[in-house]
């Protein structure tokens, strides 16, 4: 990924930290799916006292990097390479189950979003909780964050809205249901981020779908849109918590 790029989604504006101090989580389990770089895990972990967070994604070259990342923190955040939808974890393994931005590139279909919730309720332990940090369309509060979500999908992420993610929750028996905003005070990008940006998503699309997209067809369609109004990524970003209800 490229420097500044890497930066950016590295920071967010200190969101991974900020959400994992709210959560206010010391001891426990934690399964982070869809870890990627690992940032979310090492938010979690640097704040446990006891316990472990294992972080799991199913692209071996996210997790060669990722393990970079984690060096500090062996003892308490370990990395693998796993399908989420074929994981061999056992029944109630996990006090904590977290991603961020990771039902975007896991689901992409109703059907595949209540798999997903379905089996993060059979990893979670008795009165367990998620966490779900996700960018939500309907939230983009300005013309250039929407081009930004426009942008993304391009790429064959899939987002769902709030409503579409609580009544999935509910529907396969997860219960206390919270949902709240952060702000990540995201710049608008320029020509060259621009371009650097769409030729890291190209690279990672092909590693994860195995599909060839062509960066420079969409930086045409949208290099007009640079100036004004702009174009912002993950400015915003919705969290959605929920527990298990046995």
């Amino acid at each position: 990924m490229h420097d500044k790029n890497y930066e950016r989604y590295k920071h967010l504006g200190g969101v991974r930290d900020n959400i994992a101090s709210d959560f206010g989580i010391t001891q426990g389990n934690i399964l982070d799916i869809a870890t990627g770089d690992a940032f979310f895990a090492i938010a979690f972990a640097k704040r446990l006292q006891q316990g472990k967070v294992i972080g799991i994604d199913n692209i071996k070259e996210h997790i060669k990097d990722a393990k970079q990342n984690i060096k500090e923190l062996q003892d308490k955040c370990e990395l693998q390479v796993k399908n989420f939808f074929k994981n061999e974890f056992q029944n109630e393994s996990f006090d904590i189950i977290t991603t961020f931005l990771g039902v975007c590139d896991l689901a992409k279909t109703q059907e595949q979003l209540e798999k997903v919730f379905t089996e993060i309720k059979r990893l979670l332990k008795p009165k367990g909780r998620l966490l779900i940090a996700e960018a939500t369309p309907e939230d983009a509060e300005n013309e250039s964050q929407k081009i930004g979500f426009e942008i993304h999908q391009k790429f064959f992420y899939k987002y769902f809205s709030k409503e579409e993610l609580k009544e999935t929750l509910k529907g396969v028996g997860f219960k206390d249901i919270t949902i709240s905003f952060y702000d990540t005070k995201q710049e608008k990008i320029s020509d060259n981020d621009l371009k650097e940006f769409l030729k890291d998503e190209s690279k990672f699309c092909e590693i994860d779908h195995n599909m060839a997209i062509d960066w420079k067809q969409i930086y045409e369609k949208y290099k007009d849109k640079i100036d004004n109004p702009g174009i912002e990524f993950d400015g915003k970003i919705t969290v959605i918590t929920a527990a298990k209800t046995s």
